[in-house]
């Protein structure tokens, strides 16, 4: 229980608090809120921000997304909206007296102004919850701290479980945004504001958050306290269920989420995962199930730095060898009901099974329980693609190429320096319209350049990094300039990925040329690669291109995708393809197979131009990146069928991501298609325009066909172009690199 030594601490929330008697949830009261926090330095330093920032976009002067602003730095309280909703926290009691006052102490000194109220369902609780509860709350009214926070307690007929309380909790709530989460967590001051902004102010569906963080008997309000002054501490101490990506549906545990009330259109909680007195109840994973139904309707999730729950720690109140067997009967329950979540969570589900097993051989080493054999039988099939373990982390020295496969590439998990000033242009600044940019990522200035800090090189480069000039003017000296650094200055160990195919005659749409040459590789250009990359591996995206370019020492890694990423086609559209992208480079991406194909499908049905819409977000961060990215999924997703013409491009993303989402493929037979491709089963290739417009129309007519083609389609790159497999390739180039 909280002692009477927190009175300091109440007391100040209430003279931040009182502020909103005067001004109440105005702009003025946020602002002088920052001013209270932060000093006249940070607020005149944000107002400025702030202030000019409106003003340019009210005049046009910067687009919506601009890659040099600095309002990443913007207090947040500057991002509240105008209106402050109430917020509801559902929560339940059972055997939680000893935890419970430190849970609400949180709660009454929380830096949110709006209203708050706490539901607590009673689930039949033995202990002296509810009394402690109801006795804090009357202190709370005797100090008359004016604090915006009111609680209501359901009581259960009977011992119900977790999932139906929450159920019922959520039902009987009245806030606009809910937050569950134990009764045993320690939430920080700024949590409700922070899920707050998530949700009203950027437009995300979900909030998760930090968590899982102990407190192995220390004080809640000075370990707090402690662990929002150092992040770096607080995100070392933290345990998700997914560390790798944060913005899962993994990490939709209830001891840091939030949703929208409005996005819930039906039992959030699956109350077959309920937890109670029954013996034959499971125990865990009901939230990551219910995670997995909002990743499915491709709701968007938001993990949030700056908010965090503590765990306060207590004795379990199920014994160790119980407490496995009914997490396998929940676990066994999850991937009976999602068939797919094995494959979509490959690199989880092999963790977890691993550290299951374990746990179950230690409490019940020569015993056999039909649950556990069950739990074998459901997670063996997908062992074969255990990722390869990291050895130790590297410190990778590179430079900022090519966004979307270098966001996949981090997730190695090592620590990335890019370079910048080498040249100017779009390898200084990272692109937060296609991708969130990574945490274990950093940029750093020439002039503070240090070889010995880093452990090797990643390059990146195409086929006009030597020879720009064959590029008809689109191109100039720039191009490359970092990779030729890297080559020529950089005493590491390297390897390097070609992102392209070798240059042709003809290349950037120049049509003034020989006709006897157009198309043609310029060998010349393709020989002088081949011989400067000579002393370094070469990472090709297809087999085609490997073979097209015949490097001295090269491989073939094809692209990996998260699938947690790519939820299931909603079919609403129909055709999509590359849009402006095939005009840029008509001959490289097949623009000419694009019209000759569609010259044979009505033209209702001709793609549509791809528009991927901003996020309502007043930063241009990683806020606004994370949010852009579920845009474009949502958009992708939307349709039904994807169309690939492009020529000389290896391995397309946008093809591999379609195919994640369910749409059916049909595809220009180039660069590996027909390794994973089996036509009229997953998808369609063929070198015929006319044949490419059959296939076309026949998907068109036939949406039934097209949904099951689309969805063997999906499991095949569940299982080809899993992240796992690409992540573990990349691993052993690294371990192979530095030994």
């Amino acid at each position: 229980m909280p002692s009477e030594t927190m009175r300091k601490t109440e007391y100040k929330s209430l003279a931040v608090k009182s502020l909103k008697l005067v001004v109440g949830n105005s702009f003025i009261y946020r602002a002088i809120r920052v001013l209270y926090r932060q000093g006249p330095k940070v607020f005149f330093k944000n107002s400025t921000l702030f202030v000019g920032q409106k003003i340019r976009f009210a005049l046009g002067l910067v687009p919506h997304f601009h890659p040099f602003s600095t309002i990443e730095n913007q207090d947040r309280l500057f991002n509240l909206p105008a209106k402050l909703p109430k917020v509801s926290i559902v929560s339940i009691l059972y055997n939680k007296a000893n935890e419970v006052g430190w849970f609400l102490e949180s709660i009454y000194t929380q830096t949110y102004a709006g209203e708050i109220e706490i539901i607590f369902i009673n689930d039949r609780s033995p202990g002296k919850d509810v009394e402690i509860v109801e006795r804090f709350a009357a202190e709370k009214r005797r100090l008359n701290l004016g604090v915006n926070v009111n609680y209501k307690i359901i009581q259960n007929e009977k011992n119900l479980g977790n999932c139906v309380s929450r159920n019922e909790g959520i039902q009987k709530a009245t806030g606009e945004l809910l937050i569950i989460v134990d009764a045993d967590s320690f939430l920080n001051a700024e949590f409700v504001e922070a899920h707050v902004e998530s949700h009203f102010t950027y437009g995300f569906d979900a909030a998760i958050g930090p968590m899982n963080i102990e407190t192995e008997g220390r004080n809640p309000v000075k370990l707090a306290q402690a662990l929002s002054k150092d992040h770096a501490k607080l995100f070392s101490r933290m345990e998700l269920q997914d560390q790798t990506n944060v913005n899962t549906f993994l990490n939709c545990i209830t001891r840091n989420f939030s949703i929208k009330k409005s996005v819930i259109t039906e039992d959030l909680f699956d109350p077959q995962f309920s937890y109670s007195k029954d013996p034959e109840s499971g125990f865990g994973w009901e939230d990551v199930e219910m995670g997995y139904r909002l990743y499915q309707r491709g709701l968007k999730i938001q993990f949030l730095n700056k908010t965090f729950s503590l765990h306060v720690s207590h004795p379990s109140s199920t014994p160790e060898d119980q407490k496995v067997i009914k997490s396998i009967i929940n676990l066994n329950k999850l991937f009976t009901k999602h068939p797919d979540f094995t494959n979509v969570a490959r690199m989880w589900t092999n963790d977890l099974a691993s550290k299951i097993d374990l746990w179950y051989k230690h409490h019940h080493e020569k015993s056999s329980n039909k649950h556990h054999q069950t739990f074998l039988e459901l997670t063996t099939p997908i062992k074969k693609n255990k990722m390869q373990p990291r050895k130790r982390v590297y410190n990778i020295l590179t430079y900022r190429w090519h966004v979307p496969h270098q966001y996949e590439l981090y997730k190695t998990g090592h620590r990335f320096t890019l370079l910048k000033d080498v040249c100017p242009g779009f390898t200084n600044v990272w692109s937060y319209d296609q991708r969130p940019f990574p945490a274990n990522a950093q940029f750093l200035e020439l002039e503070k350049l240090n070889f010995k800090d880093y452990d090797l090189a990643l390059l990146h480069f195409d086929e006009n990094a030597l020879d720009w000039q064959n590029c008809n003017g689109i191109l100039d000296t720039n191009w490359g300039a970092n990779f030729r650094y890297f080559m020529e200055n950089v005493p590491l160990p390297k390897v390097a990925i070609c992102h392209g195919t070798p240059q042709f005659y003809g290349q950037y749409n120049n049509d003034n040329i020989d006709p006897t040459l157009k198309y043609k590789v310029i060998e010349e250009s393709r020989q002088k690669l081949v011989e400067y990359t000579k002393d370094i591996k070469v990472v090709c995206n297809s087999y085609q291109a490997h073979s097209e370019w015949g490097f001295k020492n090269s491989k073939v890694i094809w692209q990996g995708f998260d699938p947690c990423e790519y939820p299931i086609s909603t079919y609403e559209e129909k055709i999509v393809s590359l849009g402006k992208a095939i005009k840029e480079r008509p001959h490289y991406r097949g623009y000419e197979i694009y019209k000759e194909t569609f010259k044979n499908v009505p033209d209702e049905f001709h793609p549509k131009e791809f528009k991927v819409k901003d996020p309502f977000t007043r930063s241009f961060n990683n806020t606004f990146a994370v949010a852009k990215y579920y845009e474009y999924i949502n958009e992708v997703r939307k349709h039904s069928i994807y169309f690939n013409p492009t020529i000389r491009s290896p391995m397309p993303r946008s093809r591999g991501e379609a195919m994640m989402c369910g749409l059916s493929t049909v595809s220009l037979n180039n660069h590996d298609v027909n390794l994973f491709i089996k036509n009229g089963i997953n998808g369609f290739y063929s070198n015929d325009p006319a044949e490419l417009a059959e296939y076309l129309n026949y998907l068109l007519n036939n949406p039934s066909i097209n949904r099951k083609i689309g969805m063997e389609g999906r499991r095949t790159s569940l299982d080809m172009f899993n992240l796992d497999r690409y992540l573990s390739e990349w691993q052993k180039n690294f371990h192979d690199l530095s030994d």
